[in-house]
């Protein structure tokens, strides 16, 4: 029995692109597939100021054109084509408010500007209140659109990509409203040529747990020595990345070796918009855990350090992890070394008396080094090494007096995951979210994007004696 998929791909980002058309390529052999490009009802779309700007890309853009040829090839319905929605003015302002109350919308909407405060430490209502209702007036067009679609055809299931947006929010709380099942897709480990199919939420512990088990005992099943090859192969680049990242001319002899405890945090604006609460980490945030090491430093004479976790691709972000763990450190004297400090984190490790991590994956390298360790936060990995890891801060000071060493054994279930689990993308080729390419074109990156600046002012100023005409998708003189 055929069954009827909507798969949304909900902005412009080209990897959603990518792992939308290709699960709905593969899915189409079997199924019938829907497509909804939902990019246009985001919320940057209802700013007047930025919506020309939006039309401009969108002609520029070759995915969203990508998206209606490859649906034709491959026999899959794309809905753009029969787009229809009621006007947005139309919506009941009881409807906006039961919507704006919904937690999943309010979780989604600190999501997305967590990014902007550089932390998750804020509530909904200190976002500014324009930003709050075009997300909403976003929220309820791509809710509607989805359970419009969803009763029109019969759709028995719903697709799209995982992310800490509100659109992506938006179509599972409309497949929960409608009672069917939904998927999220997301990459396993670094970007690459694989996507996962999450049945819950990738930032679910217990189903991250299961599926790494699930894979790992498949791969080993068929070929134990490939497997440990590949999951060794896997720990090894990333001890070697690590080890790459900075040369270590930090002047260690000011702290004695041994004599300190390293803290390695995760990034202070992450957390899970779609996923039970219980299904998460655990009860405490990194910053009690903070203070809770400063405790017992405190009583054991040891100097804590915390090394902050580095933002390569955005020094707004770096500034505010800087700055948060910077007055968290002034508070508790301890050391905060950041980002930009001369220091790889590996050699920090080495020379600490024990290593704790909250939930960063540089646990991995540190394990596999044989160094000791103490995880305080449930992980995808923490299950298989359980020994080492605490969710009871009353219990952290006999974990932290002497820590089992964990063989690199234990590891390999979860190295083996990030690099080779997930489905393969065929049609396209992915070297990392910002670089995709079809046969040898490459397509739709912050670069190409950005270029278009310089030309898109130029068309501002000119734009008296310019016409954009959807139907040819021309700029015409009047």
């Amino acid at each position: 029995m055929r069954n009827k998929i909507l798969v949304v791909i909900p902005n412009r980002g080209a990897i959603f692109y990518t792992w939308c058309l290709e699960f709905a390529i593969a899915e189409s052999k079997n199924n019938d597939v829907y497509v909804l490009d939902a990019s246009r009802f985001s919320s940057r779309y209802y700013k007047r100021s930025f919506r020309w700007w939006l039309d401009v890309i969108s002609m520029s853009n070759p995915f969203p054109r990508f998206a209606k040829k490859i649906c034709e090839r491959e026999s899959i319905t794309y809905l753009n084509n029969y787009l229809n929605a009621a006007p947005l003015e139309k919506f009941k302002r009881s409807h906006f408010k039961k919507l704006e109350k919904q937690n999943i919308f309010q979780e989604s909407v600190r999501a997305t500007y967590a990014l902007s405060f550089g932390s998750s430490n804020f509530s909904y209502f200190d976002v500014k209140k324009k930003f709050r209702e075009r997300e909403l007036r976003s929220f309820c067009r791509i809710n509607r659109l989805t359970q419009s679609y969803i009763s029109r055809f019969q759709i028995s299931q719903v697709v799209t990509c995982n992310g800490r947006l509100v659109p992506q929010a938006a179509v599972v709380f409309a497949a929960l409203s409608m009672g069917i099942k939904y998927r999220l897709l997301e990459y396993p480990g670094p970007p690459g040529q694989r996507y996962c199919v999450y049945e819950n939420s990738p930032h679910s512990v217990n189903e991250n747990q299961m599926m790494v088990k699930k894979v790992w005992e498949e791969a080993y099943s068929n070929n134990p020595k490939e497997a440990i090859r590949l999951a060794k192969l896997s720990l090894v680049s990333r001890v070697e990345n690590s080890s790459r990242e900075k040369i270590s001319s930090y002047p260690l002899e000011s702290l004695n070796q041994k004599k300190y405890i390293a803290f390695f945090p995760t990034t202070d604006y992450e957390f899970a918009a779609i996923a039970s609460p219980r299904d998460l980490r655990n009860e405490f945030d990194q910053r009690e855990l903070f203070k809770a090491l400063g405790d017992y430093c405190l009583s054991r004479d040891l100097k804590l350090v915390v090394r902050v976790h580095p933002q390569a691709d955005s020094k707004h972000l770096q500034a505010k992890e800087n700055a948060i763990w910077t007055a968290l450190s002034r508070e508790l004297n301890a050391l905060c070394i950041t980002a930009e400090d001369n220091l790889d984190s590996l050699t920090l490790a080495r020379n600490s008396k024990v290593n704790v991590v909250y939930a960063s994956t540089i646990a991995l390298e540190i394990a596999f080094l044989g160094l000791p360790l103490v995880v305080c936060s449930r992980t995808p990995f923490s299950n298989l090494i359980k020994s080492n890891c605490v969710l009871d801060l009353e219990k952290l000071a006999d974990y932290l007096e002497q820590p089992p060493r964990i063989q690199s054994e234990q590891l390999y279930p979860f190295a083996y995951f990030e690099s080779m689990a997930g489905v393969i993308i065929n049609y396209f080729r992915v070297i990392n979210v910002h670089e995709i390419y079809v046969g040898t074109t490459r397509i739709d990156t912050p670069n190409f994007i950005m270029s278009l600046r310089h030309k898109v002012v130029e068309m501002r100023n000119l734009r008296p004696i310019l016409n954009f005409t959807k139907k040819t998708g021309q700029f015409a003189e009047l």
